[in-house]
C-alpha cells in the first residue's frame, strides 16, 4: 500500500489501524511536471539553456563524466550559443525560474538532459542529435544521485 505521510513526521493517529503503509520507503526520483515543463518551453531557448547546461555540467563532473561525453557536451553548449562549462547560473532570477531551478537540481544527469531534449533543444535538430549522443555516452556512466 502507500506510505502514510503522517507516520514518517511522528503524527499518525490511526496507528495499526492506519490504512497506509508505515514501513519506510524509498524516495521516487524527481521530475519535471506539466507545470514546470510548460515554464521551460514557454522561456526563450537562450535563457532555458542559461538554467539548464550549467546543471548538466555540474552532474557531469559528478560523475565522472568521460572526456568524449565532455567534448559532446561543448559542443551541446556551442549549438544553444550559452552554457558555457564552469559557468555560474543567471543571477538575476524570476521568482519562477528560482521555483524552476529547485525542481531541476535534484533531477538526474539524464533526466536533466531529456528535459533540455523535449523543452528547449527541439528547434534545433543539431543539437537534438548532440544531446542524443551525449546521452548515448552516458549510458555506461552512473547515474548522480
Amino acid at each position: 500500500s502507500r506510505p502514510c505521510l503522517y507516520f514518517v513526521s511522528g503524527q499518525c493517529a490511526n496507528g495499526g489501524e492506519c490504512g497506509f503503509c508505515h514501513v519506510p520507503h524509498p524516495r521516487r526520483e524527481a521530475h519535471l511536471d506539466k507545470k514546470y515543463r510548460e515554464i521551460l518551453r514557454g522561456m526563450p531557448p537562450g535563457r532555458a539553456s542559461a538554467l539548464l547546461l550549467p546543471l548538466v555540467w555540474e552532474k557531469m563532473l559528478e560523475v565522472r563524466a568521460t572526456d568524449a561525453a565532455r567534448a559532446i557536451f561543448h559542443e551541446l553548449a556551442g549549438l544553444c550559443g550559452d552554457g558555457a562549462p564552469g559557468r555560474r547560473l543567471p543571477s538575476a532570477m524570476s521568482r519562477g525560474e528560482r521555483a524552476l531551478l529547485g525542481t531541476l537540481r535534484p533531477l538526474r544527469l539524464r533526466s536533466l538532459l531529456t528535459a533540455a531534449q523535449r523543452c528547449v533543444l527541439h528547434q534545433s535538430p543539431a543539437a537534438v542529435a548532440a544531446a542524443d549522443e551525449l546521452l548515448a555516452k552516458l549510458r555506461g556512466v552512473p547515474s548522480s544521485p
